[in-house]
């Protein structure tokens, strides 16, 4: 096959989603769109409320405005469309100086989960896929993990396999935290949103280890 490389400013409307129209009218189809642009910083009582606009603007606003886009055009056409969205365990747990990154990511989920509830009624072509990963060691995370600032990293590979297993429906849900445990090594916990009374609860519906001889300290 081949890649193309398209540049866009996801913080700026319009910008990712005239690419994504490009792609569209070119190819007549678009089949995966993977929501993954995003950045970690630190965030505490002791910053200025601005950091916190800042990555709620980058990790929460653009993509959820992404996605919302993406429903509004393909809901009435005969297509099938997956969206996959890198959330983090930022989502599904509070940590510490995460008072941008954390509210962020889990505003992110929230969205999502509202969007495809909008959708029960209108078709089930645009299918919704999210990823959870812990800390993962990308080249950019490496340094905060050396300096302690982050731990129990996890490979890039494994989160890789991770979306690819979701994206082709090996895996038991379309909820995935990926982490290393110290107990499991790198293990997978398939997580479900189930609806009581009216609203969607989180629950575990299984768990995979997928590398139990996995050492964070030797990444």
């Amino acid at each position: 096959g081949k890649a193309e490389i398209r540049v866009g400013d996801i913080t700026q409307k319009g910008s990712v989603e005239s690419i994504i129209e490009q792609i569209y009218n070119e190819n007549k189809r678009l089949d995966i769109v993977v929501n993954n642009a995003g950045t970690y910083k630190p965030v505490t009582l002791d910053d200025d409320f601005s950091k916190v606009e800042e990555m709620i603007n980058l990790d929460m606003m653009a993509p959820y405005r992404i996605s919302f886009s993406l429903v509004k055009k393909f809901q009435n056409l005969n297509q099938k469309l997956k969206i996959l969205t890198v959330a983090s365990q930022a989502s599904i747990k509070v940590f510490p100086e995460g008072l941008g990154y954390g509210v962020a990511k889990t505003a992110l989920v929230s969205g999502l989960l509202h969007l495809e509830r909008e959708l029960k009624e209108r078709g089930d072509n645009i299918t919704f896929y999210r990823i959870y990963p812990g800390t993962v060691a990308t080249e950019k995370m490496i340094p905060l993990i050396e300096e302690g600032k982050l731990q129990n990293p996890i490979s890039l590979e494994s989160v890789v396999n991770t979306a690819l297993d979701l994206l082709s429906e090996k895996t038991p849900s379309r909820d995935v935290y990926i982490g290393y445990s110290p107990q499991n090594g790198i293990e997978r916990v398939y997580l479900e949103y189930v609806e009581e009374n009216g609203f969607n609860t989180i629950k575990v519906k299984d768990v995979d280890i997928i590398d139990n001889s996995f050492n964070p300290s030797k990444l």
